[in-house]
């Protein structure tokens, strides 16, 4: 579609490929033609554009506007740009927890590998004291939602489940040494350093019939974690 090819020429201005000029100006201007043809993306790009100010002036209400014309097309990132905004009070807006709890829990519905964000962001809820008001009320639902953003590779979530998995949580998360060790490896091998240095020390302590002590093991994974 003319959508499509205008997304993809814009996305090529934006960054000088395929033997273009860097032109970020052409890029957001065929970001809006786009949009006009119902391209979602483009309609989330546009809203950047207008956050960031890429290519155009910065406008806090247009970037909204575009951002929420995505939204309510059930674009999984521009749902969970706008949790965040409202959830922090950013772009101008005021703080509007109901409304962001509803993007939030919308993108968690529809996330994908692309955008496994929002699941992570709503079981995080669970932990923080900042938001306990608005915590989930099934604490498996939070596990629930880390396991499904951490299959995905999504490597926060990844961590978070090793984290738990090692010290238990809220009565919901029992120790469990080997779960805690296979999440801090699949992050570990992924180059997170957290993972890698809480995988150090695993090897330092060792788990009786599940990881054998290491001290070589540990300082290997220390040194990918610096």
């Amino acid at each position: 579609t003319d959508g499509d090819a205008q997304f993809l020429l814009a996305n090529c201005y934006g960054v000088g490929g395929l033997g273009l000029p860097l032109d970020r100006e052409r890029a957001f201007s065929l970001y809006i033609h786009a949009s006009k043809q119902n391209h979602i993306e483009s309609t989330y790009r546009a809203g950047v554009c207008y956050e960031i100010g890429i290519g155009t002036r910065k406008d806090y209400g247009r970037a909204m506007s575009f951002y929420r014309k995505a939204a309510t097309q059930s674009h999984v990132a521009s749902m969970y740009k706008l949790a965040i905004i409202l959830m922090r009070g950013y772009c101008g807006q005021t703080i509007n927890m109901k409304e962001a709890l509803t993007w939030l829990q919308r993108a968690a519905a529809l996330a994908n590998t692309q955008n496994p964000h929002a699941m992570y962001a709503l079981a995080m809820l669970q932990f923080s004291e900042e938001f306990a008001e608005h915590r989930i009320a099934d604490g498996s639902y939070a596990l629930e939602l880390l396991h499904t953003s951490a299959h995905m590779e999504y490597l926060p979530s990844q961590v978070k489940l090793g984290e738990l998995y090692e010290m238990g949580s809220h009565g919901f998360v029992q120790v469990d040494d080997a779960l805690s060790i296979y999440w801090y490896t699949r992050a570990a091998e992924q180059g997170n350093a957290d993972a890698a240095l809480a995988l150090s020390s695993w090897y330092l302590t060792g788990s009786a019939g599940i990881l054998p002590q290491s001290n070589r093991e540990a300082y290997l994974w220390a040194r990918r974690a610096a």
